[in-house]
């Protein structure tokens, strides 16, 4: 028998469902740190489905027990999982229906079909309804609050009582940790820098000298903050010279940087990454560039100098923007797009170069169809001849 449940839209709390999306808010919740943190399943955590539809604001009607949470892709028995494609059709041919406890999809596709065979939450966003759940079934690992003993501090450093310094961590001169902040072992601070409140740092990560990371920050393994950028001239006596990058690099509040991303130093002045952006695994962000807040950089996206990218912009896999580009807010461009002039109206784009996506659609319909137009132009012209 089915069972509908749907969300009441009464929450009030600052990470309700019915929240708009406000991407001018400074501070948000700590609590968002959790899923910063490095997280392992709760044993034995069982609740009943009811209990979950309360969590993410739906009225309260089945006492299904739920140990865990899953993927479709993996589905466990006595799991909940979601879903979100935009058809009932699509969502009855999955195959993890005949394993799974309950399903969180949508409310957009309406009323569930009566012969299916789980009990479902209906939600705005079921991805956002997961992170609601995931706390009650999986908890931080511990960490031991304070400097280990093969840590090596800086006497002038400044760390925070309630930071964790991993072993073997190396802090320069003059170094300021914030409260809360977690470095990994294997975690490079150079002299001067300053690494924000509740800040996260992984095992190999580098902060260069006076480089500024913001509150609620994620640097992964493997990223380095500051290295000098890439700038060169012609000298006619060693044939090319480094020119000197003095700058910095500053990552506002809650900026994620991937796995072994580097964003280089300002040859003069700053590099910036506004607030809430997030950088995906492997991406270069070349010397003074601006990157506004909440923007999407996917992996492999390559930013050369002195660019202006706006606030609100997704870099799909692989886009390559030349050299003193500007890029204006809420723009998209598709994978491996590249940006070789100014960006000045709001859209999609896609393509080499980057033009309007739908611009580039119709060239690629075009440009399928050549091979037939070009065999019906030869033989017109055969037999015009």
């Amino acid at each position: 028998m089915r069972r509908r449940i749907k969300r009441k839209g009464d929450l009030h709390s600052p990470l309700s469902l019915d929240a708009p999306r406000d991407f001018s808010v400074e501070s948000p919740p700590h609590c968002l740190n959790l899923y910063i943190l490095m997280l392992r399943p709760l044993p034995n955590a069982t609740y009943p489905l009811s209990e979950l539809a309360q969590k993410i604001g739906c009225s309260p009607s089945d006492n299904t027990p739920i140990s865990g949470v899953c993927s479709l892709d993996e589905p466990q028995a006595g799991h909940i999982a979601f879903s979100t494609a935009s058809k009932w059709s699509n969502i009855k041919k999955l195959e993890a229906l005949s394993t799974i406890a309950a399903l969180i999809v949508s409310e957009k596709v309406g009323d569930p079909p009566k012969d299916f065979p789980l009990p479902v939450l209906q939600v705005a966003n079921p991805l956002l309804a997961m992170t609601h759940i995931l706390p009650l079934y999986f908890a931080p690992h511990n960490l031991n609050t304070g400097i280990h003993t093969q840590a090596a501090v800086s006497p002038s450093a400044r760390v925070a009582k309630d930071a964790t310094i991993g072993a073997f961590c190396s802090i320069g001169e003059d170094v300021t940790i914030g409260a809360g902040a977690v470095l990994h072992p294997h975690v490079t601070i150079y002299p001067g820098a300053t690494i924000g409140e509740r800040t996260i740092i992984h095992s190999g990560a580098v902060v260069r000298e006076d480089c500024v990371v913001g509150n609620d920050a994620l640097i992964q393994n493997g990223a380095v903050i500051g290295a000098e950028g890439f700038g060169y001239m012609p000298d006619p006596q060693i044939g090319i010279r480094q020119v000197p990058q003095v700058g910095t690099t500053i990552l506002g509040d809650r900026v994620d940087v991937g796995a072994n991303s580097c964003i280089d130093r300002a040859a003069l002045g700053t590099t910036q990454i506004g607030a809430g952006s997030k950088l995906d695994n492997l991406v270069q962000v070349g010397h003074n560039v601006k990157v506004g807040t909440h923007s999407l950089l996917c992996a492999l996206v390559g930013i050369a100098g002195s660019c202006k990218i706006g606030s609100r912009v997704t870099l799909g896999g692989s886009v390559g923007v030349a050299d003193h580009i500007s890029v204006c807010d809420d723009t998209r461009f598709g994978g491996r797009a590249g940006i070789l002039s100014d960006i000045t109206e709001k859209g999609d784009y896609a393509g080499f170069p980057a033009q309007p996506a739908s611009q580039w659609r119709r060239q690629l319909a075009a440009l399928n169809r050549l091979p037939k137009v070009m065999k019906e132009w030869k033989k017109a012209i055969s037999k015009s001849s």
